[in-house]
């Protein structure tokens, strides 16, 4: 609003449950961000406790919206399935470039 350059803000922003924006106003006025009121030259916080997908009104952005993606975290379950969904296939790849980089010998 002073005429300062834009600050670069992307549309979408992806968070974890429990992680806390900060919303820091350096401007010259007054700025909203959902449920938060930033007063020039103060900073603002919002605990993001839920997963779901919020499109906030922002006065930050030219296109006065923010999407916010919470999801939850990453767990040593979710970690173990993925490494188990994924081993196979690797293994197959790695022992196919294996054939191309070290051809089988004819006997």
């Amino acid at each position: 609003a002073a005429g300062d350059p834009v600050p670069s803000i992307p549309d979408e922003m992806v968070f974890v449950v429990g992680d806390t924006l900060l919303v820091r106003n350096e401007d010259r006025v007054d700025h909203e961000l959902g449920p938060l009121w930033v007063p020039a030259g103060s900073s603002a916080s919002l605990v993001l406790e839920q997963p779901r997908k919020f499109r906030y009104a922002c006065s930050f952005q030219n296109t006065k919206y923010l999407g916010i993606d919470v999801r939850q975290p990453t767990t040593w379950s979710t970690r173990i399935t993925a490494l188990a969904v994924a081993s196979p296939a690797t293994a197959i790849f790695i022992f196919i470039y294996s054939i191309l980089v070290w051809p089988l010998k004819p006997e």
